[in-house]
């Protein structure tokens, strides 16, 4: 077969074993489309009761991303000032399969912008398997919003840094002189070993309450547009209910990992008697 030989999430196609299209490589479950079931469900299932168990990334088979618990998370607070030259400078704790570490990283670029943040910062790279891939030179580039003048700023970034592709969060306060901002930068981060601490616990609490007040926020703004059936109808709000129902997976997914986080901490904490 001279055709194309990849189908989902970047694996070959598994033609040889049932035939054209009826067994499909899924990373790591098999699908059968002429069952609609998966050989193994997922494995947390028991935390999201309202999916089927059978279910793959909330059924978003084309661009969903099956996490596994071996992704690299940084989480961290972040300062940045700029008026189309603009810098940051960001600290906090990277989650990754090999360890949890301390990472710092200094960023320049551009932006179409005046502001002055302080923020939270969150970015994950789904495929990275390893912390080092996270050190060094990288780039962060994307569309934030705020209100002119105002307190409120949020983005949701691309991060790239060693060959990995990422999605970087930020949520905060600040003050722009536009309602809209485009941004590069170069990035550069390094990585220490780390052990659990207070404030380590305190920075994810953090990043847990504004996850779940943006959760709230998106499921509100989804809710409005769904009621919302003329326009729905005709297909006027199809880009922008997709924009939101992405933007909750994403979160959703940010929630698992820093609710997993906390835990291990917690527990690392208390077996320490702190």
């Amino acid at each position: 077969n001279t055709g194309y030989r990849y189908g989902f999430q970047g694996q070959e196609k598994d033609d040889e074993w049932k035939g054209s299209g009826n067994s499909i490589n899924y990373k790591y479950r098999m699908h059968d489309p002429r069952l609609g079931r998966f050989f193994s469900i997922d494995p947390l299932a028991k935390s999201f009761p309202w999916n089927s168990p059978y279910a793959f990334s909330e059924n978003r088979v084309i661009d969903g991303i099956e996490l596994e618990g071996l992704e690299v998370w940084l989480i961290g607070k972040q300062s940045s000032v700029g008026a189309v030259i603009s810098g940051t400078a960001e600290g906090g704790i990277a989650i990754a399969p090999d360890g949890v570490f301390a990472y710092g990283s200094l960023a320049i670029g551009i932006e179409t912008n005046v502001s002055v943040a302080s923020q939270l910062s969150v970015t994950y790279f789904p495929n990275m398997p390893v912390s080092k891939y996270a050190e060094g030179w990288g780039f962060d580039g994307g569309v934030s919003g705020g209100v002119p003048g105002g307190i409120v700023t949020g983005s949701v970034n691309a991060a790239y840094s060693s060959g990995y592709w990422g999605v970087n969060f930020t949520f905060g306060v600040g003050a722009s002189a536009l309602p809209v901002d485009l941004s590069g930068y170069a990035t550069y981060t390094e990585l220490e070993p780390l052990t659990a601490s207070e404030y380590n616990l305190s920075l994810l609490y953090e990043i847990k309450e504004q996850t779940g007040n943006k959760l709230s926020e998106l499921n509100t703004r989804k809710e409005e547009l769904l009621n919302d059936t003329d326009r729905l109808f005709k297909g006027e709000l199809d880009s922008e209910l997709n924009n939101v129902e992405n933007s909750i997976q994403e979160y959703t997914n940010l929630s698992t990992v820093v609710n997993a986080e906390i835990g291990r901490i917690e527990t690392e904490l208390e077996k320490k008697g702190e």
